[in-house]
């Protein structure tokens, strides 16, 4: 019985990863330009009740029969009468109420633990509601019911018409027991308040003006991503109609770092003081000293990064050095950009000091929320 459930869970599981793969990036930065950060264990909280709506879906619709076996079935497509559970729970289970030794028995058997499952199955919305979203005791209900209505009429659809017919009953005790199930999770909500975020705390937000290091990152990424769409359009221009032959040995390093001058330059010059990463999630270049910031200083800065990486390896591929000092330049490469990438990496570890194309530049990162 307990396979029975596991198979849907681990596929829910995949499902909704998925999911939270695809949204990760625009969650970000709807958060960032909303709100100037985003809130992690709201977040991680949100995406755990994508899983639940998910796991709960697959439980209900899981296993799928085949349609040869769902068209031999000459079953009731539903049943309309309140409270029948507890009529086949009295009549198959075995109990025996004058007999307390009968309880436990009874209490594993199929008419009781299919009980357990509806109520475990809305349980944790009633949580979720109260706890994450601040629904009130009737909008909890209420929200319990519907969704159990809609897992009903799933099955009473042949899952929306895929089968012939209903392959699981469309049960009116279901709809109690499920709504039951959300009502006890909102009275139980309060057992979680150590593990689910304050709503005022949470939207409070007060150090919205720090730029964090995954706000970076996210804006770095977002103008690789963007460079990168970029190349290959532009590889093949350069190689038909202005280089050829540029990059036969496969990537070419002076692309990346022509693309790059151009993208960084030409976002430099029509949003003054941001690249499209930085203006998606809402950060700008300033001075350090707080005055006006000139768009070649902020040129400068980029065409610095550029010259870490990867303007050394475009160096070596358009000089067309060989032997004996192609090893040696090579080496010399690496070096300057392993020892900029472990600069790098400390700098945004150890908050508050700057990289070095900015203290070069004499620039810094300003939230605009």
């Amino acid at each position: 019985m307990i396979r029975q459930y596991l198979s849907p869970i681990a596929m829910s599981f995949g499902a909704s990863l998925l999911i939270i793969l695809l949204s990760v990036v625009p969650y970000a930065i709807y958060n960032y330009r909303k709100r100037g950060q985003v809130p992690v264990k709201r977040t991680l909280i949100g995406y755990s009740f994508i899983w639940y709506l998910i796991a709960a879906y697959f439980l209900v619709i899981l296993p799928l029969p085949s349609r040869e076996s769902v068209e031999a079935l000459n079953t009731p497509h539903y049943n309309l009468d309140p409270f029948i559970f507890a009529e086949h729970f009295l009549r198959y289970s075995g109990i025996d109420l004058s007999d307390p030794r009968t309880y436990p028995g009874a209490l594993l058997q199929p008419t009781a633990y299919t009980v357990y499952f509806n109520l475990f199955l809305t349980l944790p919305l009633g949580v979720y509601l109260r706890k994450y979203f601040g629904f009130n005791f009737f909008k909890t209900l209420l929200a319990g019911f519907l969704l159990s209505l809609f897992f009903e009429l799933t099955q009473l659809t042949g899952l929306y018409g895929v089968y012939p017919r209903p392959y699981r009953i469309f049960n009116v005790d279901d709809l109690i027991i499920n709504s039951i199930g959300a009502a006890t999770g909102f009275f139980i909500a309060p057992i979680f308040k150590k593990w689910t975020p304050e709503m005022e705390k949470e939207e409070s937000f007060g150090a919205i003006k720090k730029v964090t290091i995954p706000r970076r990152l996210l804006a770095f990424a977002l103008d690789a991503a963007m460079i990168i769409g970029l190349y290959f359009p532009a590889g093949i221009l350069m190689e038909f109609v202005f280089l050829r032959n540029l990059d036969e040995g496969g990537f070419s390093f002076t692309l990346a770092f022509l693309l790059g001058a151009v993208y960084f330059i030409g976002t430099t010059l029509a949003l003054k003081k941001q690249t499209l990463g930085m203006a998606l999630v809402k950060i700008e270049v300033q001075s350090e000293e707080g005055k006006k910031l000139s768009r070649g200083r902020v040129i400068f800065r980029h065409l610095l990064l550029l010259l870490w990486f990867p303007g050394p390896l475009a160096l070596l591929e358009v000089t067309g050095v060989g032997e004996p000092y192609i090893s040696f330049l090579f080496l010399a490469g690496f070096v300057i950009m392993g020892t900029g990438a472990l600069h790098i990496g400390f700098t945004l570890v150890r908050r508050g000091r700057r990289l070095f194309y900015e203290g070069i530049s004499k620039t810094v990162i300003k939230s605009l929320n």
